[in-house]
């Protein structure tokens, strides 16, 4: 990783350079000095999804990784989003070579299109890829009044098309879910600043949160506020949830008051809880000193915990990633080869990653093209992870689907994260982190 990294520290400033001839200095102080705002405040939501200037917000979180800066640093944001700049940073000088690129690097440095952010920087990826196989890739201009592919490709003779899609991470189904617990901890969260306790409340969801009366579940856990901090006990009170509350496996309150946590680490949640997964949802609530990420002089701290379990968001993604597969054939010219790479990226974790990936197998296999040669469609699945020991662990796997005779060759290669190595096959991420 350390050679990949000096790459990325290379286009990083390459990236800055072109970026300062086109805006000038201050734009890029401007931008890049906006990333610290979030830190020094609380934010209810998701910082990548809240965010105004999403290409900076991932700028100034590569940055503050290169720098150590353990305050600005947000580890668990981070484990996602720093291999995938450490991708495109280390890919930048052999991108902003190729034909078509200037045109598509204003757009994606735009601040109003911030939210197109991730489906550029797949494209990037992609393009990337297939300098690998040594093919000629340009880039092809949008059109205002007719579709247009994302990408030419020369492979000897063979002169094909490739359009991208990047799915979204979630459906609106789980972004309601996700404000909806954010609205629900913040007030769990205001009850235990009142009552000052320290101790550790976990929820298993079993189904969507917005069936559960929360009204009902604050009640509950008020009453039983005198037991938390000396028993676990369970609670099945409520309908769709089974609430536990334990006191904390260790209290860090009686810490030298010069000792800093930092808030966002694994291993302080190990240290807190017991345990630690990467796919349960984590929030602190304390009465602290300290400055963003890092924190001391404990008074009272407790941990919220939740594990979602909703299967229904399944079909909405399948249904969204044929969606994006129907328009990623309908922009490859008729009468032309072409190929679709689409992006999924798994944030479920393993409790559904199997069966969303067979559903999309028998939805792809079954998938019908009319008018055009489309000769592969390459399903991208990344998963990233915050293990308990390191900052990141990610994998991409590539599922290839030859849907015509294919005269174009094959490319395994990865185009979300940077990866050592790539396999085919379900990948072992979550069998590796002791998961399935």
């Amino acid at each position: 990783m350390s050679n990949a990294i000096k790459r990325a520290v290379s286009g990083l400033k390459a990236f800055n350079e072109k970026f300062v001839d086109i805006f000038g200095e201050k734009e890029w102080e401007e931008r890049i000095n906006s990333y610290q705002g979030p830190y020094f405040g609380p934010k209810p939501k998701a910082l990548w999804r809240d965010s105004e200037d999403r290409l900076f917000y991932y700028l100034g979180l590569f940055c503050s990784y290169l720098d150590r800066d353990k305050e600005l640093y947000n580890l668990f944001e981070g484990s996602r989003i720093t291999p995938v700049m450490t991708n495109f940073l280390g890919n930048f000088e052999k991108i902003s070579l190729i034909d078509g690129f200037n045109e598509k690097f204003l757009s994606f440095i735009a601040k109003e299109n911030s939210n197109d952010v991730d489906s550029t920087l797949f494209e990037f990826g992609v393009a990337a890829s297939y300098l690998k196989k040594k093919d000629y890739v340009r880039f092809i201009p949008e059109h205002p009044s007719k579709k247009t592919p994302d990408l030419e490709i020369k492979d000897g003779s063979l002169v094909y098309y490739a359009e991208c899609k990047k799915a979204r991470r979630g459906t609106q189904e789980t972004y309601r879910e996700a404000d909806e617990w954010y609205s629900f901890s913040s007030a769990l969260g205001t009850l235990i600043r009142e009552c000052e306790i320290s101790c550790h409340l976990h929820f298993d969801f079993l189904g969507k949160v917005e069936d559960v009366d929360s009204k009902s579940v604050l009640d509950i856990i008020i009453n039983k506020l005198h037991k938390l901090v000396r028993k676990k006990i369970t609670i099945y009170d409520v309908e769709n949830v089974i609430i536990t509350c334990s006191p904390l496996n260790e209290n860090p309150c009686a810490a030298n008051e010069y000792k800093y946590f930092k808030s966002d680490d694994p291993s302080f949640f190990k240290m807190l809880t017991g345990n630690y997964n990467p796919y349960f949802g984590y929030k602190l609530v304390a009465s602290c000193k300290g400055r963003g990420h890092l924190i001391r002089q404990i008074k009272f701290i407790s941990v919220i915990t939740r594990n979602t379990v909703n299967p229904t968001t399944i079909d909405a993604q399948v249904r969204h990633v044929k969606k994006l597969l129907v328009k990623g054939t309908e922009q490859i010219p008729e009468k032309k080869h072409g190929v679709v790479h689409i992006l999924v990226e798994e944030c479920q974790g393993p409790q559904f990653a199997v069966e969303q990936l067979n559903r999309n197998f028998e939805m792809l296999n079954s998938f019908v093209v009319k008018n055009r040669y489309i000769d592969h469609v390459y399903l991208h699945v990344a998963k990233s992870l915050l293990p308990l020991n390191g900052e990141f662990d990610v994998e991409e796997t590539i599922h290839t689907f030859d849907i015509n005779r294919p005269l174009i060759s094959r490319n395994g290669n990865t185009a979300w994260f940077y990866t050592e190595t790539s396999e085919d096959g379900e990948g072992r991420l979550y069998s590796d982190h002791g998961l399935l």
